[in-house]
């Protein structure tokens, strides 16, 4: 939906860039990491400012509660693991990833978070003790 959105605020482009800079050039992966990402990650834990402001009455302190950035291949890592938890199939999380083959979208970028173990087994068990009942 929002996708769809920016799509048509752009022009519906069929063979552009679907996220273009004012010239419509395609956005540069470095500045989208610079402007965006990391002043969001980087925030102070007093004032909630990026990095990069004044930060009057205090020295900056990184919020420890943002996450650390790890690279784009782990960012990429972690949108399959939250697109599979979330029940999106692995067919589609290889067609958002571009991926060639679905099994490497599976072997490399789908983790299995902790809590999807624990849930398992315990639906296992559920499972399990009504057939014994």
């Amino acid at each position: 939906m929002i996708l769809e959105a920016h799509r048509l605020r752009a022009g519906n482009p069929s063979t552009d860039p679907v996220f273009a800079t004012g010239n419509g050039a395609p956005i540069s992966m470095n500045n989208l990491l610079n402007d965006q990402i990391l002043p969001a990650l980087r925030r102070c834990a007093h004032c909630s400012k990026a990095y990069n402001k004044l930060h009057v009455g205090h020295q900056y302190q990184r919020d420890e509660s943002r996450p650390d950035w790890r690279g784009w291949h782990s960012f990429r890592r972690g949108l399959a693991t939250n697109l599979h938890d979330l029940g999106v199939d692995d067919l589609t999380i290889q067609r958002i990833l571009r991926h060639s083959n679905v099994e490497i979208t599976r072997r490399a970028y789908i983790r299995t978070l902790p809590e999807q173990s624990v849930n398992a087994m315990a639906r296992l068990e559920n499972r399990l003790t009504s057939m014994i009942q």
